[in-house]
């Protein structure tokens, strides 16, 4: 929680060994993901409960834009299913006094609250939304409770099992879904 949006988008060259900016501003940017097809790639900006799409291919190569806002939780991790969609994992709910979260001094001063009295706290959560490549939730797993899964920060899919890890604990999950093709 931060006060300042100075997440970026990198490019790292092997062949120059240089790094570039793709993109920047980004209010907490996180997790990344190439597409399918490698047209586009994905990526978080978790503050702001946004995921962007950056075009590497293409007659919007180098644009970047919203693919999907307004999230019930804040996204972290994000990955491709097996079915060509992809897993956006949620680290906690959206909460209502996050809403003063754009207006600088606000952040900087939630950022700088004593943890233990004056910080509002976030509720153990876990969820995780499947999207489609246009942007559209197609399903949500949730715990709503937190008392199985929670603060998901990495959702990957692989043979039928949906794995989390999560950033307040030391271990990782898995369920069994239905995948289709």
């Amino acid at each position: 929680m931060q006060g300042s949006v100075t997440g970026r988008l990198l490019c790292y060259s092997p062949k120059t060994k240089k790094t570039h900016v793709l993109a920047g501003d980004l209010f907490y940017a996180n997790g990344v993901v190439v597409a399918h097809d490698q047209f586009f790639l994905l990526v978080v900006e978790t503050m702001a409960v946004t995921v962007h799409k950056y075009w590497l291919k293409g007659p919007k190569k180098g644009q970047m834009e919203v693919w999907i806002s307004s999230l019930p939780g804040f996204p972290d991790g994000i990955s491709r299913s097996e079915d060509g969609n992809y897993w956006v994992a949620m680290a906690g709910p959206n909460q209502p006094f996050l809403n003063f979260l754009p207006y600088r001094v606000l952040r900087f001063i939630f950022a700088w609250l004593p943890k233990l009295s004056l910080r509002p706290t976030t509720k153990a959560y876990g969820m995780v939304i499947k999207i489609s490549p246009e942007g559209k939730v197609l399903e949500h797993l949730m715990d709503t409770d937190g008392s199985v899964v929670n603060f998901i920060s990495a959702v990957t899919e692989h043979n039928g099992r949906l794995f989390s890890g999560n950033v307040a604990g030391d271990y990782v999950s898995y369920i069994d879904i239905e995948v289709k093709q």
